[in-house]
């Protein structure tokens, strides 16, 4: 599992904070923007994507993710895909 990191960004939790994210992937390790998915402390979390670009293979290149995440307040706080 890959992660995402956020660092604390408020003394206060931020529910629903909205994020849109690039994420690179390698040739081949994402076949399909279907088999993709976000969790925070192993519960999935709804999430749009957008195929920005494909491999010659036709596995996805760059994948925009778009999500709703909760985020502890004083603290940082990391998401896994």
């Amino acid at each position: 599992m890959n992660r995402i990191h956020f660092d604390k960004i408020s003394m206060y939790d931020r529910k629903a904070e909205p994020v849109s994210l690039g994420i690179p992937f390698a040739k081949g390790q994402l076949a399909s923007p279907k088999n993709f998915g976000i969790q925070n402390n192993g519960t999935a979390i709804s999430v749009q994507t957008d195929v920005t670009g494909h491999w010659d293979d036709g596995s996805v290149k760059w994948l925009m993710t778009h999500f709703l995440a909760d985020l502890p307040g004083n603290r940082a706080h990391d998401l896994t895909f």
